[in-house]
């Protein structure tokens, strides 16, 4: 587990080499930390699955470059800033251990989350069916969700440049919110009316799970993340990251990919957020995505903004609201045996970028309206117009794309971290 990001490049015959420089300082020998809901003390010295920390906040000072991380088990209301990274020889690792195995915790989800819960009875009526309102001074709110759904946040009204004011949008937009920092005042508009009480509703109020700010080759894997105001995986400014085998929702992107080099997502399930399942901005040059599924987001994999050598490869992007991958001012991508199907607006979205596109498999789907999209300019509703205008998918195929993945339940995640972090150690 610990080097699957370097193994699955080398596997993808990429040329990753992760020798150390000649001369270089040999790296000290890495150490071992574990993290167990059930069964760990914060006072503790978080060395052994006996003397385990019980939240992640220890982690962001106390690690280096070298350290693995295991986390156990259960639900946590916690996050961390990544205050050092790794090197090329000795990443620095956080592993959710869902199995026990290294913890010796019984098996179950290891669930990081952004929200917290809030007594519905507090909200008082504001005027319109379905509005109500909650003085809340502890916190910015960044985020409301309701956990009987399927955990989609509500939508956040803000201050416009032009046109009415927020209460007044939020009046006339069912699941939406305004929070008003200056009178820590939260005015939200449920998804059917109904009082707050008729819901579970939880207030977001973490910006991310895993914030790597400046610190690179940094490794998060094996976690299921939630309601993040932002990102609950984000790497900015931090080269050589990777994000393996988690599972996002509910944010408003599953990872952020903020000016860094080199970061790999591999093998994730993104769903039911905000904006994208993964974003790659801001000059993120030489981005992997590869084995990734998306759905349900506005865009499923983006690239954008001058994030030049994209990769997007064998991925499985369906039923995202605008376009499965797209490639917005990020020419030099190459986009390659994905599976892009029954997205609403179009399958591929580019946007003056040209990129290397080729043995795909594109089908529409109910609704959809496009294999390709020149983005606001023109569609391509067949793939031979797609090859045929574009140069592209020479390769690819239309039609059956295969089978659909199974979708996550948020429910049924939420309830077994929650056994998992109250049940006593086996």
């Amino acid at each position: 587990m610990v080097r699957l990001a370097a193994r699955s490049l080398v596997a993808l015959g990429l040329g990753l080499c992760l020798a150390p420089a000649v001369g270089a300082e040999p790296a000290a020998p890495g150490r071992t930390f574990y993290v167990r809901q059930a069964a760990g003390l914060d006072g503790n010295d978080g060395r052994t699955p006996e003397t385990a920390w019980q939240s992640l906040s220890p982690l962001a000072t106390r690690v280096r470059a070298g350290d693995v991380v295991y986390v156990g088990p259960g639900l946590y209301r916690d996050a961390v800033n990544v205050t050092r990274g790794g090197r090329p020889d000795a990443p620095l690792v956080f592993m959710g251990d869902a199995s026990g195995a290294a913890t010796g915790d019984a098996p179950g989800p290891v669930l990081i989350v952004g929200s917290d819960p809030v007594d519905e009875a507090r909200f008082e009526p504001a005027g319109a069916p379905g509005v109500f309102r909650l003085h809340v001074p502890e916190f910015p709110v960044l985020g409301v969700v309701e956990m009987d759904g399927p955990q989609h946040r509500y939508a956040g009204v803000l201050e416009p440049i032009v046109g009415p004011p927020p209460l007044e949008r939020v009046e006339t937009m069912r699941a939406s919110f305004y929070y008003d920092r200056e009178t820590a005042m939260l005015t939200l508009h449920t998804s059917d009316d109904a009082p707050p009480t008729a819901h579970e509703l939880e207030l977001i109020r973490r910006h991310s799970g895993f914030y790597v700010v400046r610190q690179p080759w940094v490794t998060v894997g094996g976690f299921h993340l939630r309601s993040f105001g932002d990102s609950p995986i984000s790497f900015r400014w931090a080269d050589h990251g990777a994000a393996i085998a988690n599972v996002a929702w509910g944010s408003r992107q599953g990872v952020r990919v903020r000016a860094s080099e080199g970061v790999l997502l591999e093998g994730n399930t993104l769903f039911r957020n905000a904006n994208s399942g993964a974003y790659f901005v801001q000059g993120s040059r030489g981005g992997i995505a590869v084995g990734n599924v998306a759905y349900e987001n506005v865009k499923g994999l983006r690239w954008s903004s001058e994030s030049v050598g994209g990769r997007a490869l064998a991925n499985v992007l369906f039923e995202n609201r605008e376009a499965g991958l797209s490639f917005e001012r990020a020419p030099g991508g190459l986009a390659r045996d994905n599976r892009l199907f029954a997205n609403l607006r179009t399958q591929f979205m580019l946007h003056e970028t040209e990129v290397v596109s080729d043995a795909n498999c594109f089908a529409l789907g109910a609704g959809a309206s496009s294999i390709a999209e020149r983005w606001e300019k023109k569609r391509f509703p067949t793939l031979a117009q797609h090859r045929r205008e574009n140069g592209m998918d020479r390769s690819s195929r239309s039609g059956s794309c295969g089978p659909t993945p199974r979708k996550v339940d948020v429910h049924e995640i939420q309830r077994r971290a929650l056994a998992a972090g109250a049940a006593p150690p086996p």
